[in-house]
């Protein structure tokens, strides 16, 4: 695939909003973590990325995701911030992510079933977001998280879409428009 001789090329479409794809691997690491991946960008070629074993152990997908979602919002905030300080009237964030009900918990704020009992309030921080609207959760399908290159390994096509949206290599047709029409995007693949 030679990447090593690929650059990172970025493109903003416009300097108001961030837009986040946020995914975790649930249970595969020896102690039983996670690993988190997420991906920050602002039109084309990712500003900030990071892929992780996650610091705690989750005891479901769902609790994993909310993890790498909790994760995320210190640069989600960060990097909204930091353009706020340069002057820049800031559209809410949007944090894509691929698990439903980890959507609910993090638009609704509060646990909404006892089989989420367990899940530590400290992550209801990314609901506070949300409330203040600062960032908003969208879902994106599995098939189309840019996310996913960062939790798990990827073969043919899918690495290739996924290399050419983190580092826009100039060669990519992907217009990096993922979850704000699904259905068309899930064709591409």
């Amino acid at each position: 695939m030679n990447t090593k001789d690929l650059f990172l090329t970025l493109e903003a479409r416009n300097l108001t909003q961030f837009r986040w794809w946020v995914d975790s691997s649930f249970n595969v690491h020896w102690d039983s973590r996670g690993h988190l991946g997420y991906s920050g960008t602002l039109g084309k070629g990712a500003i900030i990325s990071t892929s992780q074993r996650q610091k705690i152990n989750a005891r479901s997908s769902t609790e994993s995701e909310r993890i790498a979602s909790s994760d995320a919002l210190l640069d989600v905030v960060w990097s909204r911030y930091f353009l706020l300080e340069q002057g820049y009237n800031m559209k809410p964030s949007t944090l894509y992510q691929d698990n439903e009900s980890t959507i609910k918990l993090l638009n609704n704020g509060r646990r909404s079933s006892k089989r989420t009992k367990h899940v530590n309030n400290r992550f209801f921080s990314v609901h506070g977001k949300v409330k203040e609207g600062e960032i908003e959760v969208d879902y994106c399908p599995t098939t189309i998280m840019w996310a996913d290159g960062l939790t798990k390994p990827l073969q043919g096509k899918m690495f290739v879409d996924f290399r050419n949206h983190l580092l826009n290599p100039g060669d990519s047709t992907d217009e990096g428009v993922c979850c704000e029409n699904p259905s068309t995007m899930a064709d591409k693949r």
